[in-house]
């Protein structure tokens, strides 16, 4: 083998690794989404993260099936993430300490505010709308390998379902090696 043979197969391999690593990372966030999404009714779930002392603290916040990103422009926590979880549940502009007169914007579970006193932004989305682009992919992925199973298993050529009884190693349809 050459090594511009060798090198299109480590290339092949790390994009099916990145891949795959990207399609479990995927299926984890729709899991995460889907307890955030049934947590949200009944609890507040904050996690906070402040990568320096004086920096801005970013937060991801589940409240009432809606995803919200929290960016306050200085705070004083020390640097690190937090977790917090408290048992009351308030609309996002509760938190962030808005008044009237500052901007705000909602409409079905999207939405954007903005405290001038207090230097915040939040955007805020519907959680089954991160499920759903989350999602999307992992699970066309998996129909895909599944009708290519299926085909297979059953004579079928994998690529455009040609029977292959006639010519086992090669589809004459579409030209595909078995």
């Amino acid at each position: 083998m050459s090594s511009s043979e060798q090198q299109n197969v480590n290339i092949a391999t790390t994009k099916k690794w990145l891949c795959n690593a990207l399609r479990i990372t995927l299926l984890a966030l729709c899991v995460v989404m889907i307890v955030f999404w049934i947590r949200g009714y009944y609890a507040h779930d904050a996690l906070w993260c402040q990568a320096r002392k004086g920096g801005p603290l970013i937060g991801v916040v589940s409240v009432l099936a809606s995803t919200s990103l929290i960016i306050h422009e200085r705070y004083g926590w020390r640097p690190g993430v937090y977790w917090r979880s408290t048992e009351e549940t308030g609309t996002v502009q509760q938190m962030i300490h808005r008044t009237s007169r500052e901007p705000n914007w909602e409409f079905c579970g999207f939405g954007f505010a903005h405290s001038y006193a207090w230097r915040t932004w939040v955007l805020t989305v519907p959680d089954w709308l991160v499920i759903v682009l989350a999602g999307a992919w992992p699970l066309k992925w998996t129909l895909h390998k599944r009708r290519v199973a299926r085909r297979d298993k059953s004579g079928l050529c994998p690529a455009c379902g040609y029977d292959l009884r006639a010519s086992p190693q090669r589809c004459p349809e579409c030209g595909k090696q078995r």
